[in-house]
């Protein structure tokens, strides 16, 4: 009858554990489905950058987006005189500048952006793209630095590199663009080659696009609970064995 007992117990403290490894993996399987891609700026020096959304993001928080049919249209570009008009952090469309540019023809990337562009069902294209203000407009030189990241475990995944572009920088800061098809990591900055106070069109600018796929179809829901089972297994037999030797101490 006690070693019934004992057994009884055992089996039920064992089912508790295995229900709260059970719940734990789970709930680690679903957080990882639930975002497709993702971004961060560590650095965002001479303007605002935007991920995903119209509105502003904040320096080291990381957002998260899904690839469900949604596309973003955020990005803006300036064109001749317009590149230094005060409006968009210029140094004045009708001095020296805004006649070079005019004459130049020049364009000059807005502020910073990470879009998805929806292409259909099992394709998108991830663009980070734009560029510091003037110089002149807020001092030092245009400097970008930051992070996206493609979930591989929710079923996306980078299958090809369209741009990869960052501009140089003549003040011994890191400029870099790397892509890691496999991780879905792009680890991006880009500096400034601005030599003074100066309108310069290119500081800090980045224009990195990638083409994203489904694979292997929809992610599948029941990993968390398959990869639970298993271990449940392996640690159920221990675990009751453990549970009835103490019960025989007592």
């Amino acid at each position: 009858m006690k070693t019934n007992k004992r057994m009884f117990y055992g089996t039920i403290v064992t089912f508790l554990l295995s229900l709260i490894l059970l719940l734990q993996l789970e709930i680690v399987s679903v957080s990882a489905q639930t975002w497709d891609v993702s971004a961060r700026f560590d650095t965002a020096h001479c303007n605002a950058f935007y991920p995903f959304s119209s509105t502003p993001g904040e320096i080291g928080k990381t957002y998260y987006a899904k690839l469900n049919g949604s596309s973003d249209n955020l990005y803006t570009e300036y064109h001749g005189r317009e590149c230094c008009s005060s409006e968009v952090g210029g140094c004045g469309a009708y001095g020296y500048w805004g006649d070079l540019y005019e004459k130049d023809g020049a364009i000059r990337k807005g502020p910073w952006v990470v879009e998805r562009k929806y292409v259909d069902d099992s394709t998108y294209r991830i663009l980070i793209r734009g560029a510091s203000k003037a110089d002149c407009s807020c001092g030092g030189n245009g400097y970008v630095k930051g992070e996206v990241v493609v979930n591989p475990d929710s079923g996306w995944k980078i299958t090809s590199i369209v741009k990869n572009s960052v501009n140089n920088d003549t003040r011994g800061r890191d400029v870099y663009c790397d892509i890691d098809k496999d991780t879905g990591v792009i680890k991006f900055a880009g500096g400034s080659t601005c030599n003074g106070c100066c309108c310069c069109i290119d500081s800090g600018e980045i224009d990195i696009e990638v083409i994203v796929k489904r694979v292997g179809g929809q992610p599948v829901p029941e990993f968390g609970s398959l990869t639970a089972l298993i271990a449940i297994l392996l640690i159920a037999p221990g675990i009751a064995c453990f549970v009835a030797r103490s019960f025989h101490r007592d």
